[in-house]
């Protein structure tokens, strides 16, 4: 062999041999890595759980099922189902605006003014509850934890979520378009009652 190309050989062996030992010593190192990441994760996760992070299944998905999947669930007038974890989490922080705001649940007469019968609305309990959920991460929790599904009854309802004990007509037949605003109006009709009742809607 000639001399020059036995020392090349030489040469392009010691620098495979280097190239792998630095290879090898960068994959143990980012294994390294990744199993203290992973550990690290594990740990933080558990420390969030051990400081009381609020979770969805124990402590948010509870006041989302007393007060919104009413609405907020398939085939209502809400533009979002939050009736599972799935479906809220995308949603998180919209929500926590909306209920530090108290936009949501909607509720429209001025608490200043006294305590409302039927009011709906969150405690600030609920609300301080659902911010700290959010700010925790927003967690999911423990499926055990998941308190069961509401059932509503289907078609016209009170907002308690038990069907109408009366349903009165439209006087006229009123078209409503697909999309856009329609001025506010009034309709009357005649009260099929003979005698004075409470109405509650």
């Amino acid at each position: 062999m000639d001399l020059k190309v036995f020392r090349y050989r030489e040469a392009e062996l010691a620098q495979y041999r280097e190239d792998y030992t630095m290879k090898r010593k960068f994959w143990v190192s980012s294994v390294g890595v990744i199993v203290a990441i992973a550990l690290f994760g594990v740990g933080d996760v558990r420390a969030g759980e051990a400081e009381g992070v609020p979770t969805f299944t124990k402590d948010v998905a509870p006041i989302l099922f007393s007060n919104c999947v009413i609405c907020h669930r398939e085939g209502e007038i809400a533009p979002m189902s939050l009736v599972s974890y799935e479906e809220t989490r995308p949603w998180s922080r919209a929500i926590k605006d909306k209920v530090v705001t108290r936009e949501m649940p909607p509720w429209y007469a001025d608490r200043r003014f006294g305590e409302f019968r039927n009011e709906r609305g969150l405690t600030q309990a609920e609300i301080d509850l659902v911010v700290a959920w959010v700010d925790g991460g927003a967690p999911r929790g423990s499926e055990a934890d998941l308190p069961a599904v509401p059932r509503f009854s289907s078609g016209w309802q009170h907002p308690t979520g038990v069907d109408p004990d009366v349903v009165l007509d439209l006087p006229v037949e009123l078209p409503l378009p697909d999309a856009g605003e329609i001025p506010t109006f009034g309709l009357w009709q005649t009260s099929p009652f003979e005698e004075d009742r409470f109405l509650e809607a």
